[in-house]
């Protein structure tokens, strides 16, 4: 299924246990919140919703078998390019996450118009906020050297901080001000 790509789970009798933790929008289809983790849930499903734009809850890492079934129910609404917006932690695991989910829509003839959009980044924080909930990831770690060298962590130095910590509002506040961003086909 992964590799070979031989075939695909449906093909393999396997039934869809996925759909409770997805949904097709319904004004943008085409545009995707990638929720990292169960706990952003229902931030994540309400604002994605209110928004009608797509959204998948993938409880840490993006699965080849939800995607699979994902595209097919999007493709009966929308088959070109999507636009992904991952929110998750701001660490190597949530853009490792966002990374992997672009990575399988691929596999599944489900192009991204632009590499995934990491919602959750340090300047939506107060410095207060930094401070307090800011936290050291593992040293000496080449996945983390790579990460800080791609965001530049926290003020440079191998911060991360959970997305849990930003209030829904500004959660919504920053998802809006990125949509207006971004052209009308994107």
């Amino acid at each position: 299924v992964g590799t070979d790509q031989l075939f695909t789970y449906e093909q393999l009798g396997f039934q869809d246990i996925f759909s409770q933790f997805r949904e097709v929008g319904t004004r943008r289809p085409d545009i995707i919140l990638f929720i990292e983790k169960d706990s952003l849930s229902r931030t994540g499903i309400e604002i994605a919703r209110r928004l009608g734009i797509s959204w998948l809850v993938s409880g840490g890492i993006s699965h080849l078998g939800s995607v699979e079934y994902f595209t097919s129910a999007l493709r009966k609404v929308h088959q070109g390019p999507v636009l992904v917006i991952v929110y998750g932690d701001f660490d190597p695991g949530g853009r490792v996450a966002g990374l992997g989910f672009g990575r399988h829509l691929e596999r599944y003839h489900t192009p991204c118009a632009r590499p995934p959009h990491f919602l959750i980044t340090p300047d939506l924080f107060t410095a207060e906020e930094l401070e307090l909930f800011a936290r050291p990831l593992s040293a000496k770690n080449e996945r983390v050297d790579e990460w800080v060298a791609q965001t530049g962590g926290i003020h440079g130095q191998p911060l991360g901080i959970h997305a849990d910590w930003l209030p829904a509002e500004r959660v919504q506040q920053a998802l809006l001000k990125l949509l207006e961003q971004l052209p009308n086909d994107a």
